[in-house]
């Protein structure tokens, strides 16, 4: 269910779903590939590309990834 606010900012259940894919996906990434290696880098083009959304910045999104993967890299 969505919050008032979340309704107000135009957030729905299928919007919120989208971003914990994505979410899951760049965790996913992090887990199965090497910093900085070339396969991490396609297959985070190929998540920002399959999840091209009118609501979703771009900027955002590799800057989402960038944090998921620093937080990743650092824990393994």
């Amino acid at each position: 269910m969505c919050s008032d606010l979340e309704r107000r900012l135009g957030a729905n259940g299928q919007k919120i779903g989208n971003y914990r894919s994505i979410i899951t996906a760049f965790l996913n990434v992090a887990e199965t590939t090497e910093p900085g290696s070339a396969v991490r880098a396609q297959r985070i083009e190929e998540i920002a590309h399959s999840h091209e959304h009118s609501y979703i910045d771009e900027a955002l999104l590799l800057r989402l990834s960038e944090l998921v993967f620093a937080l990743r890299d650092q824990r393994a």
